[in-house]
């Protein structure tokens, strides 16, 4: 005798005239699971955060060489001591210059003509500053690396590591400037010493040739004298620059490992999608019974228990056994056995009762359902009349 709370399959109603048939329920979904979820869409996440931590390593030590805090405090003592020994040369260099263009004016004496040499070398000064090279710290603010991408697409991924990728950049081609800059505030006072004192000496030579361009190689001395620090008029500023360049460097480095390994991540996973994708279309029949066979073959009677643990599982394990056996094989004076049977009879009356309630569930929510489908119809129909009747 079948029981209807048991049948997998119940007889549905028929449907109503013009109406479409109700959506088959996936008993997969609305029946209780205590499996594990081994889906290849469930597991395809676990393995390809293996391979994103992979490509995070590697990004890792590909930049492992990037600038670090033990060359940033290298530069700042270099420096500290290249701009100690420069300042009183500098201040000797200014005197000297002075003094020769003082004398370069004398010599010449025609205001008319220093006053043309200044403005013919103001006018070159503007054009030159198209062509100057950037003074002072070569990066202008440290920024924000967001590695919160839950809510972007691939593509926004992408466009965030190619900004990241061009602002570390930057500020680690910035940093390796400033390493080498103790090294060039030598060499440019040193060239600067040399420039003047060249000057200095072709004025005491009567034979030196037009003083009118001794007058403009002073001037020219007079730029290069500004640019002696190199836009850090004092120490601090070199040493503030170099700390941001270190901070944008490493922040930057470490947003771009964990995006590249989120973007290993994604490209996996889409791999895999794209994989099951062309297995399935090549073998579609094949999954249309491996479905069948999931959601139509007789389901385990564990499915429809909600409550039952590990003890449960042993007590209904050896309950099982006295319920296959006839009722003339009991011993009515043994009390253990009388026991097991009203326990045994117990849970077959609660499971019963799960049994039908969950059936009585699963009738509702197809009788709703087929009620707001043929409600949804009846709708539309009226719709298609009225308008029929306005035309």
């Amino acid at each position: 005798m079948n029981n209807p709370a048991n049948d997998q399959n119940p007889a549905e109603p028929p449907a109503a005239a013009g109406a479409p048939p109700p959506p088959a329920e996936d008993l997969e979904l609305i029946a209780p699971r205590e499996c594990p979820d081994c889906r290849p869409e469930a597991l395809d996440p676990l393995g390809c955060r293996a391979k994103g931590v992979k490509e995070e390593a590697a990004y890792d030590e590909q930049h492992k060489d990037g600038p670090n805090p033990d060359q940033y405090e290298t530069a700042r003592l270099q420096y500290g001591k290249a701009r100690h020994d420069a300042t009183p040369t500098v201040a000797k260099i200014r005197e000297q210059l002075a003094q020769a263009t003082d004398k370069l004016r004398c010599l010449i004496d025609d205001s008319e003509i220093i006053e043309c040499l200044d403005e013919a070398w103001h006018d070159v000064e503007r054009r030159l500053e198209v062509c100057d090279p950037q003074l002072g710290c070569c990066v202008d603010e440290e920024g924000d690396f967001d590695t919160d991408v839950s809510g972007c697409g691939i593509e926004t991924l992408k466009a965030r590591i190619a900004e990241y990728e061009h602002r570390t950049d930057a500020a680690e081609k910035c940093f390796a400037t400033l390493l080498k800059e103790p090294e060039e505030l030598t060499k440019r006072v040193s060239d600067l010493e040399a420039e003047v004192a060249g000057i200095d000496k072709d004025i005491c030579d009567e034979e030196s040739g037009d003083r009118k361009l001794l007058y403009a190689r002073a001037l020219v001395a007079y730029r290069h004298l500004d640019e002696v620090w190199w836009g850090y008029d004092h120490p601090h500023d070199y040493v503030d620059c170099m700390c941001l360049a270190l901070r944008i460097s490493l922040r930057g480095r470490a947003a771009l490992s964990r995006l590249t390994g989120e973007l290993a991540v994604r490209t996996c996973l889409i791999e895999a999608r794209e994989g099951r994708c062309k297995t399935l279309r090549g073998k579609i029949a094949e999954a249309i019974i491996e479905e069948y066979v999931r959601r139509c073959r007789p389901r385990h009677r564990h499915d429809h228990d909600h409550d039952h643990d590990h003890d449960h599982d042993h007590d209904h394990d050896h309950d099982g056994e006295h319920r296959h056996r006839r009722g003339d094989d009991w011993d009515d004076d043994d009390d253990d056995d009388r026991d097991d049977r009203d326990r045994d009879r117990d849970r077959d009356r609660e499971r019963g009762r799960r049994e039908r309630d969950y059936g009585r569930r699963r009738e509702d929510d197809r009788d709703r359902r087929r009620r707001e489908s043929t409600r949804d119809y009846g709708r539309r129909d009226r719709d298609r009349g009225g308008y029929r009747d306005r035309t």
